[in-house]
């Protein structure tokens, strides 16, 4: 059985975080730019939140 865990997104996460958005079924309705780079999401993650939260799940 696997776990779930849900966190604080990290900066280290931008290459997970990339893969996942790399899927077009992933960007399908949404306003975000489509195949961003791995250095926007790094930037993206490493941004402070104004309303602090920027959640991850992960299976371990």
């Amino acid at each position: 059985m696997r776990d779930l865990i849900i966190r604080h997104s990290e900066p280290e996460d931008y290459k997970a975080v990339h893969l996942v958005y790399s899927s077009p079924r992933a960007m399908a309705g949404t306003l975000e730019v489509p195949f961003s780079s791995e250095r926007a999401w790094r930037e993206e993650l490493a941004r402070p939140k104004d309303d602090g939260v920027s959640i991850i799940a992960c299976v371990t």
